[in-house]
């Protein structure tokens, strides 16, 4: 049905596997890694905005500062989830499912009965049927950037240990002070008048689809990821990493 991994890569896997990832800015100075449902809307809208502003592919470099956003891994998962389960949907459901604010899945009005049959069909269990989707693509727990990079691992060389990698909080991206430490390091970034925070998940999706968990969270035909104990304990233990990061490491950019 669903396997759920937590990926163990090391920084020293990363340079000895020659592997690459994405990131985005001016030069190789300075560098914002790219990471799925962590500002890369914000990013994208900044490569419209400033022709030199870029997203590319690059391998790790101890002459670049890097900077890795963060955010509490539950909320990252949801909205994750939430961006996988719309791709099921056609533009006429994303349009009901998000305008429409359910106030029970026990009212029998035409659209509370539309969205609780989109939710029930996507999550029906059946035979032979996936649900890897609920912690793939947006919905990777591990990834913060750098393809599963760990954060911080007590054991194997991490982030955490890299004295390049610099740590901001998802919230504080568009913070003019993060800007202004940004055009500190780098002057190329002069030239960028502000960072525009851009794209959340509409709040009366997130609500129906909470709201329908919570009134069928006993419903055995469904799968619900909310409550399977793997992909919870993933989820768990990548919030480890994230708060160590926020309480230890000096390299955390507070605003």
């Amino acid at each position: 049905m669903i396997k759920v991994t937590k990926y163990k890569k090391s920084v020293d896997q990363m340079i000895e596997g020659k592997e690459s990832f994405h990131v985005y800015g001016f030069s190789d100075k300075l560098q914002i890694v790219h990471c799925l449902k962590l500002g890369s809307v914000t990013m994208s809208g900044l490569m419209e905005n400033y022709d030199n502003f870029k997203n590319f592919e690059t391998y790790f470099s101890e002459k670049t500062i890097y900077i890795i956003k963060l955010r509490d891994v539950h909320d990252k998962w949801e909205s994750g989830y939430i961006t996988e389960l719309m791709n099921h949907a056609d533009d006429r459901t994303k349009m009901i499912v998000s305008l429409h604010e359910v106030k029970s899945f026990h009212d029998d009005d035409e659209k509370t009965n539309f969205i609780k049959n989109f939710f029930t069909e996507i999550h029906k269990i059946e035979e032979d049927k996936s649900f890897e989707w609920t912690s793939h693509h947006h919905a990777n727990i591990n990834n913060f950037g750098m393809e599963n990079t760990l954060l911080y691992h007590k054991d194997e060389r991490s982030l955490n240990d890299e004295k390049n990698v610099f740590f901001i909080e998802l919230k504080d991206l568009s913070n003019p002070k993060f800007l202004d430490w940004i055009k500190n390091k780098d002057s190329d970034w002069n030239v960028v008048k502000s960072i525009p925070h851009l794209h959340q998940t509409p709040n009366i999706l997130k609500k129906n689809l909470r709201l329908f968990w919570d009134e069928n969270k006993t419903d055995e035909s469904l799968f619900n990821p909310y409550l399977f104990e793997p992909l919870q304990s993933v989820i768990s233990q990548k919030q480890k990493e994230v708060d160590y990061i926020r309480k230890y490491n000096k390299r955390y950019i507070k605003l």
